[in-house]
């Protein structure tokens, strides 16, 4: 029997906090890039988080070469081990030509992947060049083992300026100053294309947050390309990420890996955390090639089951987090004709995937309430028939973590339904005091 014990501790002491901001408006500032900047670094664990770590960054088009200088906390940075890193350019693109990702400019984008770390260590690293130098930076690596850890999960940031994730991730870690790292669950932007600024602000605000632990991300609609046309915003081109790979970094483990992808293409991936196995699935993510299409699932449910029968078979793993955009069930009647790549598809795809291999609780955004299901399963019910919403073995726990931003709605149900399947949701108001939820 699989650890119910556990997740009724956990499901007792899953905590929702709402924090209250006020609400400001974007300053008038430059999108040029220049080195005065944090130069928007952002960082991930690597596929084993007791020994890897990723870090990305911006520089300038003139600047060819950089270095990530990493030792341990207690060490000096003359006794660093050093990781040359080439750049590589970023020209903002119209690929297809019907898509654009604004006016983003020119410049150089920095990987560095460390690959040698001790388990159990902090760290602390850096980067740019002599004379040059980043901020410094701190880093944890997992035990690796069976011991006991905690993250913080957030959803929907959609900001311009992003006071609002400032004030709710302060909070967070008020809360629990010993949590391993945060996971955002998509819509880290709200319209990149149209707000250049977006991003930049992001990574900005970001930094302040991982310069202690990383933030792990997954892509959502609001970070996906939209179509040529601005009075259309439903119309988004699936699979399309140039500017959200850009400025978010993970590891290079998911499906759609392969130059045939080009590095611009949406993306999952997965890394371990001690016993925990944690998959970032991108629910924009699409076999096609290019266009604006309905998503296609198929490709990234065949590479998600192969990943968990692997872990299964060679006992990696006690535990199984996934982490998506899309819910599998709606929170603010959002399955509706106007969204037909949302609710009802997701779980299709990969509900019976889930089912099979008993991952114990998914986090999810986009509604911008928050919901929590019993322990059930679901099969591949592409409606709600024949599904035991009462409290399963072995099953899934499915979350929506609200908004960590500014913009929170109100829960309802869909139209003739009742939300049975969500016996606990909780609706918040939007004002002028918008809450942020973690």
């Amino acid at each position: 029997m699989k650890k119910s014990r556990l997740w009724g501790l956990i499901v007792i002491m899953m905590a929702v906090t709402l924090v209250f901001f006020a609400c400001q408006t974007d300053p008038k500032s430059s999108n040029v890039y220049t080195d005065s900047v944090m130069d928007n670094i952002t960082n991930n664990f690597g596929q084993d988080s007791s020994r890897e770590l990723l870090v990305q960054w911006h520089k300038a088009t003139n600047v060819s070469t950089q270095i990530l200088q990493i030792v341990p906390e207690e060490g000096s940075f003359d006794d660093a081990k050093s990781i040359t890193v080439t750049g590589v350019r970023w020209n903002p693109t119209r690929n297809p030509p019907a898509q654009s990702v604004g006016s983003y400019t020119p410049r150089n984008i920095f990987k560095a992947h460390v690959t040698d770390l001790n388990p159990g260590t902090r760290y602390k690293y850096r980067v740019g060049n002599a004379g040059d130098w980043s901020e410094t930076f701190y880093h944890l690596t997992s035990g690796g083992a069976n011991t006991n850890f905690s993250f913080t999960v957030v959803a929907d940031p959609q900001d311009n300026v992003f006071d609002g994730m400032r004030v709710t991730l302060r909070a967070a870690n008020e809360f629990d100053a010993n949590n391993r790292f945060f996971l955002i669950a998509g819509d880290i932007s709200d319209y990149p294309q149209e707000n250049t600024l977006e991003f930049i602000n992001y990574t900005k605000a970001a930094n302040e947050f991982n310069v202690r632990r990383p933030i792990a991300a997954t892509q959502g609609n609001h970070d996906t390309y939209i179509n040529s046309n601005p009075e259309n915003r439903d119309h988004y081109m699936f699979g399309s990420a140039e500017v959200f790979n850009s400025f978010v970094t993970f590891p290079e483990n998911g499906w759609n890996q392969g130059s045939h992808h080009g590095p611009h293409r949406s993306k999952s991936y997965y890394f371990y955390y001690n016993n925990v196995l944690v998959i970032m699935l991108n629910t924009f993510a699409t076999q096609n090639p290019t266009g604006p299409s309905e998503p296609n699932h198929t490709a990234q449910a065949n590479w998600l089951r192969q990943i968990l029968q692997h872990d299964r078979d060679n006992k990696l793993s006690k535990y199984t987090i996934v982490v998506t955009h899309i819910p599998f069930f709606a929170g603010r009647g959002s399955s509706n004709n106007n969204e037909p790549w949302l609710v009802a598809p997701t779980r299709e795809a990969y509900g019976k995937i889930l089912t099979d291999f008993d991952v114990d609780i998914l986090f999810s955004g986009h509604d911008h309430v928050y919901a929590r299901s019993n322990p059930i399963k679901i099969g591949t019910n592409p409606d709600l028939t024949n599904i035991n919403f009462n409290p399963t073995a072995n099953g899934t726990i499915f979350t929506i973590a609200s908004s960590t931003g500014p913009k929170i709605y109100t829960f309802r149900n869909p139209e003739g339904t009742t939300n049975t399947f969500i016996p606990r949701s909780y609706p918040v108001r939007t004002d002028t005091q918008a809450p942020g939820v973690f």
